[in-house]
């Protein structure tokens, strides 16, 4: 069976049923009434999110919420969807308004991209968070989804977290960027299909069930990011593309790293060493961790035998906080794309969550 075959009928099984269909008539009715869906008036906290946004520019904010995401919202032509910093919405279980547009595979709540733009402004301290309301199992939701959209523009993902989804982001013939991203406990973390172009940097994927990036005949880049944990591969292929994959990190994965990738890619002679592209397959000894605490005590115990005239100071901290926060001990400090970015102290930046400004 093919990738893109196998995906497919995963995400077939795992998805919501669509249970009904709205018509452009309902959704007209809807909006006029007093209890119309949050997508097409001002949003209030007790509401739930649903249908498709009107052509102007919206906002959900951390005041808002949480906000709930009720059924499928589409962001249309001439519609802006602004979420900022510190914004949690919260998946329902069921789709209350399905996408009619939705293909079989996709039926389900999701955030889709459908000629509008997207932008999700959080920030280091306060990240735009999408996790399921609490009770549902499964992969409750579709996640974010970019249709036929070639300019990144069209969709920007900062400092978002997204939780258990069938696929976290999908784009379907698109370009879009995802910076500082946390994908977690998906199907998929990220979907490139249909000759997508979509940009993934300084991100974090973690616990997937059947790959972290599938890139189905597309152009995916990917630059100083961290693949941990998934119960299949890393990156698997289904042609290359022009794909790019530079100074990431792969670590414990039940599949392969990288299934198919261009020439030359995780063609690894150790795991203590990056391939050709400065991609790693070793630990990334994140602050906190066992392989810390081990690193740790070795460095102390070398400078306690150091001569008092030496000067005895442990490395300084990487920047960051919280669990994605690397150890001074990484491997992967000042290993990411050196000629493309650099951390606040100026320094080379890190592959990881917080590298880069």
């Amino acid at each position: 069976m093919t990738v893109s075959g196998f995906v497919l009928a995963f995400l077939t099984a795992a998805s919501t049923p669509q249970t009904s269909r709205t018509t452009d008539a309902a959704r007209t009715s809807a909006a006029s009434r007093e209890d119309a869906p949050l997508a097409t008036r001002p949003p209030r906290a007790k509401d739930g999110l649903c249908g498709e946004l009107p052509a102007k520019r919206l906002s959900w904010t951390a005041r808002q919420g949480p906000l709930h995401l009720a059924g499928t919202v589409v962001v249309g032509p001439g519609a802006t969807l602004v979420v900022q910093a510190g914004t949690e919405i919260r998946i329902a279980a069921f789709d209350s308004c399905p996408d009619p547009l939705a293909p079989a595979d996709e039926r389900g709540i999701a955030l889709v991209v459908r000629g509008g733009v997207l932008r999700i402004e959080g920030t280091a301290d306060k990240p735009v968070v999408f996790r399921p309301e609490a009770g549902s199992g499964g992969y409750a939701w579709n996640g974010i989804r970019v249709e036929l959209a070639p300019r990144d523009e069209a969709a920007t993902l900062r400092w978002t977290e997204i939780v258990r989804a069938s696929k976290g982001v999908a784009f379907v013939a698109s370009a879009g960027r995802l910076d500082h991203v946390v994908i977690e406990d998906c199907g998929i973390g990220v979907a490139a299909l249909n000759g997508a172009s979509p940009t993934v940097s300084h991100s974090v994927i973690h616990r997937s069930a059947i790959s972290d990036i599938v890139s189905s005949r597309s152009a995916i880049r990917v630059a100083s990011t961290l693949f941990l944990d998934g119960a299949g591969d890393g990156i698997r292929f289904d042609g290359v593309g022009l794909a790019e994959i530079r100074n990431s990190a792969f670590w414990g994965h039940r599949g392969t790293a990288i299934v198919r990738g261009p020439s030359g890619l995780g063609a690894w002679k150790g795991d203590s060493a990056p391939d050709r592209f400065g991609n790693w397959r070793t630990d990334p000894v994140l602050n906190g961790s066992e392989s810390h605490a081990i690193r740790l005590r070795r460095a102390q115990d070398s400078l306690a035998g150091l001569p008092w005239y030496r000067p005895r100071r442990l490395p300084d901290p990487p920047a960051g906080h919280g669990r994605w926060t690397l150890s001074p001990f990484s491997p992967l400090v000042d290993r990411g794309a050196s000629r493309r970015c650099s951390d606040p102290d100026g320094s080379p930046c890190d592959i990881g969550l917080w590298g880069g400004r």
